[in-house]
């Protein structure tokens, strides 16, 4: 069970780096939009983790990952997400259910109605931190890749999508790890 579903690491600012912890209720079979022309992908039941970064909207970016697109259902965690990034000082503006584009890898799974964001983790940098953590996690035990590229293009060799293989690494003591990882990365 995930206790804290909205954790920040660093000096409150815009931009930074973020990892959505999301929960998947059943086996699916889901492309990810042009990635290796369309393949499909079987995903089983368990936890998944997205690596992302947004050097400067990050409130904004995380917002849009808790909707869906065709006015379909927003993410649970949704409300949530908006009321923190207002209580940390954003401004936000109410999201439009019907703009969202599948656009990005990631997008093509959040968008699926049985994966639901658990946690958002945001590290708050001025510093670009995406490629180190790929590097970290495409070397660790923790997680595994689904497929080398996925979801991270701009990164070679690395997967920002995973499946999670010991939740317990990334939630226990509210984020202990991800903040000693955050403070060695720094």
């Amino acid at each position: 069970m995930i206790k804290n579903k909205i954790q920040v690491f660093g000096e409150i600012k815009p931009r930074g780096m973020y990892l959505l912890i999301m929960e998947l209720s059943k086996e699916i079979k889901i492309d990810f939009g042009k990635f290796k022309k369309g393949k499909e992908f079987r995903l089983e039941p368990g936890h998944y983790l997205y690596l992302g970064s947004a050097m400067k909207n990050l409130p904004s970016r995380l917002i849009r990952h808790t909707l869906r697109s065709e006015k379909r259902p927003a993410h649970e965690i949704q409300k949530e997400s908006v009321k923190s990034m207002i209580d940390l000082g954003f401004i936000i503006k109410e999201p439009d259910l019907s703009e969202k584009k599948l656009h990005w890898h990631i997008d093509y799974l959040l968008d699926n109605s049985h994966i639901s964001i658990a946690q958002i983790n945001m590290f708050m940098t001025n510093v670009s931190l995406e490629a180190k953590m790929g590097n970290f996690l495409k070397n660790s035990l923790n997680v595994e890749q689904i497929s080398t590229g996925l979801g991270a293009s701009d990164h070679y060799g690395n997967s920002h999508i995973l499946k999670i293989l010991d939740l317990n690494w990334f939630t226990q003591n509210e984020g202990e790890n991800l903040k000693k990882l955050f403070d060695e990365l720094i």
